[in-house]
């Protein structure tokens, strides 16, 4: 999907501010977030310098409820956004480059 995609990227603040995203009533751009969601997750996990960061992250968000916060929260713990999704654009490039071609 995203490789088919890359001009239909939705930034990542869009992803972390609200949920709205996936109650999209397009149905690629539904696609696209969950994508761009697991391309998050495997790049914060496979990162070291991101995944040493999660557990206080988590701790910091833990029983929140309310999403005003969110990029706060993330900011605060991961630092600027653009410095994430560079790192998520390197992964999927990688990710691509090692994928079989069909």
């Amino acid at each position: 999907i995203m490789k088919r995609n890359k001009k239909a990227w939705i930034p990542l603040g869009e992803l972390l501010k609200s949920d709205d995203i996936f109650d999209s009533a397009d149905d690629s751009t539904i696609q696209m977030a969950y994508s761009e969601s697991w391309l998050f997750w495997d790049t914060i996990l496979n990162r070291p310098e991101f995944a040493a960061k999660l557990p206080v992250y988590l701790r910091r968000i833990e029983g929140r409820i309310n999403p005003d916060r969110r990029l706060d929260d993330f900011n605060a713990q991961f630092g600027p956004l653009a410095v994430i999704e560079e790192a998520m654009k390197e992964n999927l490039d990688s990710l691509n480059s090692n994928a079989p071609n069909r």
